[in-house]
């Protein structure tokens, strides 16, 4: 059994896909490129998912991906709080989450900011400071929200999602609104939302706009794919965003 915890081994598997690839690595080319067993690989997938590692991997495969539904829900029933920019006071916290520790932060109105510490806690403090230059006051508490925020990704199917407060331009605003529609178990194109949003040629700015998404995974840019059914790529890493998608595909 490896001494490394399953979660780390999971990431680095699921870290060697190709966010263009139509097929997932082997298991053969995973023993070879991280010096894992196959059985050591098989305990940490099974310790992540309760699936052995190739059922995970297929989830991959461009077929596979391709029959995920792509359709939108009708409505988004959550309450959403929207400005171009915030200057009252924000609550942070850090909490543990199974696919790694996150720092979430809230204003009064709404969870505002969610993002992967990756083991470094400083430098994702600094990032929400630096996200938020004319906010006064940072206040390291568990404020209700964060704590609310907390329950639904544990309890998703029965703990509602918190109150949102989506800070942006008004187009990344109408962005992560389009991504709230995403059902679980579904993926959708760049282009999909485009055509939600009336800007069918607008893919690129659409990209930007979804790597720039302040609220994952509560807002699932897990769930936007290219157009061809590849994994694609991911702000924080190719390897997360198939750790975050393949629980909901199994």
């Amino acid at each position: 059994m490896s001494s490394h915890p399953p979660l780390e081994i999971v990431l680095r598997a699921l870290g060697e896909l190709d966010p263009r690839g139509v097929h997932p690595p082997s298991s053969m080319e995973l023993e070879l490129c991280l010096g894992y067993s196959r059985e050591e690989l098989d305990e940490a997938f099974q310790a992540v998912y309760d699936h052995p590692m190739e059922d995970v991997l297929d989830l991959f495969a461009q077929e596979r991906l391709q029959q995920c539904p792509s359709e939108l829900l009708d409505d988004f029933a959550g309450q959403v709080t929207m400005e171009h920019g915030y200057t009252g006071e924000l609550y942070y916290c850090y909490f543990p989450y199974r696919f790694g520790e996150l720092l979430l932060a809230t204003t009064p109105h709404g969870l505002c900011s969610s993002s992967f510490t990756l083991g470094d806690r400083e430098e994702a403090r600094e990032r929400l400071i630096g996200s938020y230059p004319h906010v006064a006051h940072f206040h390291e508490e568990p404020h209700p929200i964060l704590v609310q925020a907390m329950r639904h990704l544990a309890e998703p199917t029965t703990e509602p999602l918190p109150p949102l407060h989506l800070i942006g331009t008004l187009f990344q605003r109408s962005v992560w609104q389009t991504m709230l529609l995403i059902p679980q178990g579904g993926c959708i194109s760049y282009q999909r939302i485009g055509q939600a949003l009336g800007l069918p040629q607008a893919t690129q700015a659409i990209g930007t706009a979804v790597g720039a998404n302040p609220l994952a995974p509560f807002i699932p840019c897990h769930r936007v794919l290219p157009k061809e059914h590849t994994i694609g790529f991911y702000h924080w890493g190719t390897g997360l965003k198939a750790t975050l998608l393949a629980p909901e595909l199994l």
